[in-house]
């Protein structure tokens, strides 16, 4: 069988790795419309010349061949319209027979596309196609752990690895006041950052101030002796990087799945990491990191993240009392690793297992690749 995918950073988690597929896999280039207006990345316009099926992401395709499509959260992917003709129609192509099957990579995700739904009157038509979740797949080395899993060299300091652009949503700033309390401690970590410190609602991060000036605070504290920024690095660099690393940290505000958190378990890195949408579902606590605790509602979102209009003073103090908390159990978290390293050993093996078992690109390739085939046989 012939199957097109889009391009982008996405598609090469959510579909078979082409080198290990019994498929035909292609990549094609489509058009970022919603560059146009945000709302057009619902739509998927892209060649699909010659295929037999389209694995999408997110994005619904247009046109008349058959497809799949995985999605992270909301489906049509049209937050705030549910009630608009524009979302009737692409929930009609979700309904139609062009769509084979329709792919949560979450138990999150799931949930979230079943609330969405709920009364917009196809759901019972949605709900055939809707299939187990299929996690995204990374490539789980077969080995990354020395001869002694369990060993772990305490003379050295312990090495925090964090990435992301949106520096805030991520929760960057709860990372820096970690370290400013660990260099007052004494404690040997060194945190290591791979980001642009992109912050600001101005730079249509959905989850900071409109204030610029709010940030000042936080990342005058980047020049901490026990900080070192990468700046942005190519993904080859910043894979070599997680695995010098010990532990991995993301105590996002937002991030409906995390994807360095499947690539840190793969390297056999432990994540520590705040506890909503889907990310409960990929670590799990004690044996292969520990989950910071931030208060969500029924979905698991943060509770906060659309509750008031961020340019308000009031929005400002939550944040920073939650950057505030969420620091103080980084540190409460990383304080007990550094002083049980055999526990943080076998941490690092049950990291590389778990990995192993529900993330590896072998299984989940040859998953998706079954998956193709049912549904080009039987449409659902």
């Amino acid at each position: 069988m012939k199957v097109v995918r889009p391009s982008g950073y996405p598609a090469r988690f959510n579909t078979p790795r082409p080198e290990r597929s019994r498929h035909c896999i292609s990549t094609r280039k489509w058009l970022p419309l919603h560059k146009v207006w945000q709302p057009l990345e619902v739509a998927l316009i892209m060649s699909s010349r010659g295929s037999d099926l389209i694995a999408s992401f997110n994005r619904i395709p247009l046109g008349d061949t058959p497809f799949v499509i995985s999605f992270e959260s909301h489906l049509p992917r049209l937050f705030t319209y549910e009630r608009s003709a524009a979302f009737r129609y692409f929930t009609k192509k979700l309904a139609s027979d062009r769509c084979r099957a329709i792919i949560p990579i979450s138990d999150y995700a799931r949930r979230t596309f079943m609330k969405q739904q709920a009364d917009i009157g196809e759901l019972q038509t949605l709900e055939k196609k809707l299939v187990s979740s299929f996690y995204p797949a990374v490539d789980v080395p077969r080995k990354v752990m020395p001869d002694d899993p369990v060993r772990f060299d305490a003379d050295r300091p312990l090495r925090v690895f964090f990435v992301g652009n949106h520096f805030s949503r991520k929760g960057g700033p709860a990372l820096l006041l970690a370290a400013k309390e660990a260099a007052r401690r004494n404690l040997p970590v060194e945190f290591h950052i791979v980001s642009q410190l992109t912050v600001g609602g101005e730079n249509g991060v959905w989850t900071d101030p409109t204030d610029p000036a709010f940030f000042d605070r936080y990342l005058g504290l980047m020049t901490l002796p026990n900080i070192i920024h990468h700046g942005s690095l190519p993904n080859s660099e910043v894979i070599s990087l997680l695995q010098s690393c010990d532990v991995s940290l993301l105590p996002t505000l937002s991030d409906t799945f995390g994807y360095s958190v499947i690539e840190s378990l793969a390297c056999g890195v432990p994540v520590i990491a705040t506890e909503i949408c889907a990310l409960p579902e990929l670590v799990v606590e004690g044996k292969t990191g520990h989950l910071l605790h931030l208060e969500t509602d029924d979905l698991g979102e943060w509770t906060h993240l659309f509750s008031m209009k961020r340019d308000r003073k009031q929005y400002a103090r939550i944040l920073t009392d939650t950057f505030a908390t969420l620091s103080e159990q980084i540190i409460e978290r990383l304080t007990a690793l550094i002083d049980a390293p055999l526990a943080l050993g076998e941490m690092k093996l049950a990291a590389h297992d778990d990995a192993l078992s529900r993330f590896d690109a072998r299984t989940q390739s040859s998953r998706l690749d079954d998956l193709y085939d049912s549904v080009a046989v039987n449409p659902r």
